[in-house]
């Protein structure tokens, strides 16, 4: 990063949150995945991974041919998106669901908010919900930049943070730039860099989560069939 950019890197935890992803319809694929790869180092690959597509026409969708989902569905009527959230909702925990095309209705956000359901929702618009996260590609257009963090940052702010000179250092750097309100004590959210190509180093396992891993592998040998 140029010293010119006084922004720190992305860092905080993934899990139970709601993140949005917003860039070129071609990069959306390696976006994602870059932000899947970090969250199962936080998750080491427990759970379920869920894809539900809607109106992704123009969103090239061949990388999610590289993940093992455990349930994919494709919304087209209100049938659709019920048997997505019901299956979202009994899963084996922690989820993580990856949601592509329009952003999803605030009830599906909503009937998803909690601690072991992270959802990440991708697309090529502006979010309008209330995400926890959002992340930019590097050559994501100013004004949408702006359009989204006005609202959550204040124009004055905004201002302060001279935004022109930060995506050009950004896109020098060829890293994008994140808003989060996670862990934030100030409402309106901080901005920080994230590389989308290059996933987070591993993180050492907890005791919860050893624990949790654990009891899994004791629940499949208990029902297993030899």
């Amino acid at each position: 990063m140029s010293d010119t950019v006084r922004l720190e890197g992305f860092a905080a935890p993934l899990k139970g949150q709601r993140l949005w992803i917003c860039g070129p319809a071609e990069t959306l694929g390696q976006q994602v995945q870059s932000r899947l790869t970090v969250l199962e180092e936080e998750l080491v690959n427990r759970g379920r991974k869920v894809l539900v597509i809607q109106n992704a026409k123009d969103i090239p969708m061949m990388w999610s041919a590289k993940i093992q989902w455990d349930a994919t569905f494709r919304v087209k009527e209100t049938q659709d998106l019920r048997l997505a959230l019901t299956y979202i909702q009994n899963a084996v925990k922690p989820v993580r669901v990856v949601w592509v095309g329009e952003e999803p209705p605030a009830a599906v956000l909503a009937a998803a908010n909690s601690h072991e359901i992270t959802f990440i929702g991708a697309g090529t618009m502006s979010p309008k919900l209330q995400w926890t996260a959002i992340f930019w590609h590097t050559t994501a257009e100013q004004v949408k930049i702006e359009e989204t963090l006005t609202p959550r940052l204040g124009a004055q702010a905004l201002h302060a943070l001279n935004l022109h000179s930060v995506l050009r250092e950004l896109k020098a750097s060829q890293v994008g730039l994140v808003w989060s309100s996670i862990g934030e004590s100030d409402k309106m959210g901080s901005v920080y860099w994230y590389d989308s190509e290059e996933a987070a180093p591993t993180t050492a396992m907890t005791t919860a989560d050893m624990s949790a891993l654990l009891h899994e592998i004791g629940d499949w040998m208990t029902h297993a069939r030899y």
